[in-house]
């Protein structure tokens, strides 16, 4: 096969241009309303030139041929209607009706303006012509049939699946496919579908290879924030395990920290490509299961779609904990309710990040940097071990040695971060004149042994801090142990003045 089409695969068995003139009332497959709609032959050939030039000119592959082919029908059989879906296409693509849920009368009272201003475009207003191109439209655009319940009374047809291209589907990124079809292809600078699809149907027939992965999706921004969406926008054509070899793929890439410069907030790397992986998994097996349904096959059911999901995510996370416990935490927290993740996965990670940590700290501490918040994550999950008061000081010290060996600032920062919690103004934090600081003495004294912390945090006054934000995070520090520090002071004064003393020579020296 040239091009790889999913919805050929859906509809086999199930031929929509079937036609029986004996059920041509009562049919509504597609032959049944290109039939009807159809009235002259210059309208026929209108037709087959509209879709042969459309498909040939850019659509090829990139949108449902019979979707192509009822939209050339209208547009020669009913221009009017068809410059109407031209005008107002959030009419047909979109649900709602406003912004606050419509009354009953509303409804009604726009299903029939609606109703009204259809069939004064038709050629032909008679009500079995209302019917038949109010079915087609419904049926192109299940939206628009959903949008005012007056039109509900019509048999319409489910919602397209995200495999079928259908021309009211709207892609997660860029043009949706009614945009395509009236562009008459792909709009240029955007990420056609072909590549991907042939791509799936390689790795379904072939296997997968990580090293091509990486290299069609993962090894740019432009790939990252264009082909990989467009991979994970069809990733429910994905069998369950190949969901699962292209998760671990990313997860691997991920650790690398030299990947996370691609980004352009690094800091936002892990959750915004952990949100790619949720989804990927998400849809693992959904094209199966509806092939199988579509077959009554009554051994699948929706749960085949998690099967060993769990199994999978915690032996996942005990392989990240020891090549990157930032990334391990961003997939436990991300795929994981908050009640597992407090009850299961946060003590997961804290017995195995203890053991690496008490074989060799440095491996941990050195994934630290790169984000004010990262320590505090690190330590949250190291809390959850019963036994973390017998490790607390063995932590504490091991921070205090890591801060007098940072030659960056990047630990001086986390530590800071680590004992204040912030907010900042909605949707902006660039803002730092806004941030709100806080600090919970009781949980920092379960965390640290304060009195080996508080002596580091004096000795960095009058030090500059690259992170503005963590700048103002230590002044509020200051302040908040304020009379913990001057009490620490007052044996270091007492000491300077009686080594004062001492230095002073007497009154009796003095007279000689």
């Amino acid at each position: 096969m040239e091009m790889y089409f999913p919805w050929e695969f859906v509809n086999r068995g199930s031929e929509p241009l079937y036609y029986n003139p004996l059920l041509r009332s009562f049919d509504s497959n597609y032959a049944s309303q290109v039939m009807r709609l159809i009235e002259t032959p210059r309208q026929l050939m209108a037709v087959e030139r509209e879709t042969r030039e459309k498909w040939n000119g850019g659509l090829k592959g990139e949108i449902y041929w019979y979707d192509l082919l009822l939209m050339s029908v209208l547009k020669a059989s009913e221009p009017h209607v068809f410059e109407w879906i031209m005008r107002e296409q959030n009419l047909f693509m979109e649900e709602g009706i406003g912004f606050k849920k419509p009354t009953e009368k509303e409804k009604n009272t726009a299903a029939a303006d609606t109703k009204e201003q259809l069939k004064g475009l038709l050629s032909v207003p008679t009500k079995s012509r209302l019917e038949l191109v109010t079915q087609v439209l419904i049926d192109l655009f299940p939206k628009f049939g959903k949008r005012y319940e007056g039109l509900a009374e019509f048999v319409c047809r489910q919602e397209p699946q995200v495999w079928e291209q259908r021309i009211s589907t709207d892609a997660r990124n860029g043009s949706s496919y009614l945009k395509c079809y009236f562009f008459g292809g792909v709009p240029s600078g955007e990420v056609a579908d072909q590549p991907t699809l042939q791509y799936i149907r390689n790795i379904i027939d072939n296997g997968f290879e990580q090293k091509e992965f990486e290299r069609r999706y993962l090894d740019s921004i432009k790939k990252l924030t264009n082909d990989c969406n467009r991979f994970v926008y069809f990733s429910k054509l994905l069998p369950i395990k190949l969901t699962r070899d292209v998760c671990d793929c990313m997860l691997d890439w991920m650790c690398d920290r030299e990947h996370w410069s691609v980004w352009e907030q690094e800091e936002e790397y892990v959750s915004d490509v952990m949100g790619d992986i949720r989804q990927i998994l998400s849809n693992a097996g959904e094209y199966e299961y509806v092939q199988a349904r579509k077959k009554s096959l009554s051994a699948i059911s929706e749960t085949n779609a998690t099967e060993g999901l769990e199994i999978w995510l915690k032996d996942k996370l005990k392989k990240l904990v020891v090549k990157d416990i930032v990334v391990a935490i961003g997939l436990g927290v991300i795929f994981f309710d908050r009640r597992m993740v407090e009850i299961e996965v946060k003590p997961l990670l804290g017995r195995i990040l203890k053991e690496e940590f008490l074989n060799n700290k440095e491996a941990i501490w050195g994934k630290v940097k790169g984000w004010r918040t990262f320590l505090r994550n690190v330590l949250e999950v190291l809390k959850y071990n019963d036994d973390y008061e017998s490790i607390r000081d063995l932590i504490t010290s091991s921070v205090v040695e890591r801060a007098g060996d940072d030659k960056s600032g990047e630990f001086k920062t986390s530590i800071v971060m680590s004992l204040v919690h912030y907010s900042y103004p909605a949707g902006n934090p660039d803002l730092v004149e806004g941030y709100k600081f806080s600090v919970k003495k009781a949980e920092n004294q379960e965390t640290y042994n304060m009195e080996m912390i508080l002596p580091l945090i004096v000795g960095w006054e009058g030090q500059k801090f690259e992170d503005p934000v963590s700048a103002k995070a230590y002044e509020f520090l200051l302040k908040e142990y304020a009379e913990e520090l001057q009490k620490m002071d007052e044996p270091i004064m007492e000491e300077k003045k009686k080594a004062k003393e001492k230095e002073q020579p007497s009154v009796q020296d003095q007279g000689g």
